[in-house]
């Protein structure tokens, strides 16, 4: 198998946020298939990945922050209007920011693996487009 360390690199990251779409077996199947012939092509790489695996980050979802207070009480301590209004809609991007798991995606009964750890309550992503396992979030949540 003749991969450059580039190609490699732009796809080892990816696979490890994507759930399968069949079962493991199948996977490795699939994957000595393309790679018992010697050289590998990208193409062939491409063609494994949408076939193989789903889409990363669709076992998040977006949520509603409730009780949010969008002028809260400490804010009124930045006298300079300018950083006060900084301040104000840097805490405004908490509302962005919440995800949950959506259940309706995770793979249940073995028909397909996925690196996710569902979590039973909300938890804070560090951006809106963030789609890394919220491990890291979870002892603030708890300390919180």
């Amino acid at each position: 198998m003749d991969i450059s360390a580039g190609f490699y690199a732009m796809f080892s990251f990816t696979f490890y946020f994507k759930p399968t779409s069949k079962t493991s077996k199948e996977v490795l199947t699939d994957f000595n298939n393309i790679t018992s012939g010697g050289n590998v092509t990208e193409g062939q790489i491409v063609n494994f990945v949408d076939a193989d695996f789903r889409g990363e980050g669709l076992e998040l979802e977006a949520l509603a922050l409730t009780k949010f207070n969008p002028d809260p009480a400490f804010l009124n301590n930045v006298s300079d209007p300018l950083l006060n209004a900084w301040s104000k809609t840097v805490h405004g991007y908490w509302t962005q920011l919440i995800r949950g798991t959506n259940s309706s995606t995770l793979c249940t009964g073995g028909s397909c693996e996925s690196s996710l750890i569902p979590l039973n309550h909300t938890f804070v992503v560090p951006g809106a487009n963030y789609v890394v396992c919220p491990l890291v979030f979870i002892v603030p949540k708890l300390i919180l």
